[in-house]
């Protein structure tokens, strides 16, 4: 079986040249994983974020290791404005993480859209319409390999997840058939800080499933 995680990059406020530090893209994008590598990646990447997080090589608890997030937006910053050393550790840091995907063979897709200055950008519309195409992508890949999969998407809003919940799953079961067979349900959300699964489906939520980052919604 494989896993595709989903996450974005940059966000849907409109492009101001006064403001050089606008994102001037979306980038709507992840990466598919089969799920017999997913331990020793994440065992790996842990590795990578105290190699550039020092402080966490004196954690106690790795759940302090699990929770410190190393934003995209701090590497970009770093890239963008910082010193030589801090530009440095960022493209080390990228390099270091596109090499443990490809060491797991893990496989990147993305739909980027660029801005154009003073225009209202429609960022639930695109943001959908995105994980709609990326979901088609995943299923080709699915059918290529001839297994099944699960979409985890990063957690927003309420309001933000259900579009993108509604793209696949009105593929799924609508009336003329199934068109994304390899893909096993509706996608999940994972969120930041792992507490609890809650179901979109019942107005129930189930015990307390932590360590894991999955929220079906």
């Amino acid at each position: 079986m494989y896993l595709c995680y989903i996450d974005e990059a940059g966000n849907g406020q409109t492009l101001d040249p006064a403001r050089p530090d606008a994102p001037p893209v979306l980038v709507v994008g992840g990466f598919t994983i089969h799920d017999s590598h997913i331990k020793q990646l994440t065992w790996d990447f842990l590795n990578i974020k105290k190699t550039y997080r020092p402080q966490l090589r004196r954690s106690l608890h790795l759940s302090e290791m699990i929770h410190t997030e190393i934003k995209g937006s701090d590497v970009r910053k770093d890239v963008r404005v910082g010193n030589r050393d801090q530009r440095r550790a960022a493209m080390l840091l990228v390099d270091s993480i596109l090499g443990l995907l490809e060491r797991y063979h893990a496989r990147l897709l993305a739909r980027v859209w660029v801005k154009q200055e003073g225009l209202a950008f429609n960022e639930t519309g695109v943001y959908s319409t995105s994980v709609g195409s990326l979901t088609e992508t995943f299923q080709a890949q699915l059918l290529d390999c001839h297994s099944r999969g699960v979409m985890v998407l990063d957690s927003r809003t309420k309001s933000k997840n259900a579009p993108n919940v509604h793209c696949v799953t009105t593929r799924k079961y609508r009336a003329g058939g199934d068109l994304l067979k390899g893909i096993i349900e509706s996608p999940v959300f994972g969120t930041a800080t792992p507490t609890h699964c809650s179901s979109s489906r019942t107005s129930s939520s189930p015990p307390c499933c932590s360590p894991s980052r999955v929220t079906p919604t």
